[in-house]
C-alpha cells in the first residue's frame, strides 16, 4: 500500500486524539457530506518554481470522515502531489486544510489533478484540481 503524505491545518480543534470513536459515536441516521475547494488557481508561475496549493476539506456529516489518501499526477508540464501523512480522521463539523506541492516544468496552461479518496458514502472519490499559467 503507497503512503501518501499530507500536512493537515485544522480549525476549531486540533485533531490530536480524534481517532477516538467512542467521542463522536454515530446517531441512528447518520448523514454522510464532504465539502471541499475542488479547484485552485495559482494564477502566474515561473517555470521551474515551486507553489503549494491549499485545499479546504469540511466534514459536514454526522459521523467521522477518514480521509484515506490520494495520488497526484506527474506529467511533462509539471507536478502536483499531497504533502503530509494518511489516514486523518475528521469529526463531523471539523474544517482542515491539505496542502500539494506543485512543481512547473514548462511553459504554458498547467492543470494538475489530485484524487483524494474518502470514506464517505457520496463522495469517496473526490477529485482536485491545481490550475495555474506558467511563464519563463
Amino acid at each position: 500500500m503507497r503512503m501518501v503524505r499530507a500536512l493537515v491545518l485544522c480549525g476549531a480543534g486540533a485533531l490530536a486524539g480524534c481517532d477516538s470513536h467512542a467521542r463522536y459515536s454515530q446517531p441512528p441516521s447518520v448523514r454522510d457530506q464532504v465539502t471541499v475547494n475542488r479547484s485552485i488557481d495559482l494564477g502566474r508561475v515561473s517555470a521551474g518554481a515551486e507553489a503549494v496549493a491549499r485545499f479546504g476539506v469540511t466534514n459536514d456529516g454526522t459521523s467521522d470522515l477518514v480521509l484515506l489518501g490520494g495520488q497526484g499526477c506527474c506529467k511533462v508540464e509539471g507536478c502536483a502531489e499531497l504533502a503530509g501523512e494518511f489516514p486523518l480522521t475528521l469529526p463531523p463539523g471539523q474544517t482542515c486544510t491539505l496542502e500539494a506541492a506543485c512543481t512547473f516544468k514548462r511553459r504554458g496552461h498547467f492543470v494538475g489533478k489530485i484524487v483524494l479518496y474518502t470514506s464517505s458514502a457520496q463522495d469517496k472519490v473526490v477529485e482536485l484540481s491545481v490550475l495555474a499559467e506558467v511563464a519563463e
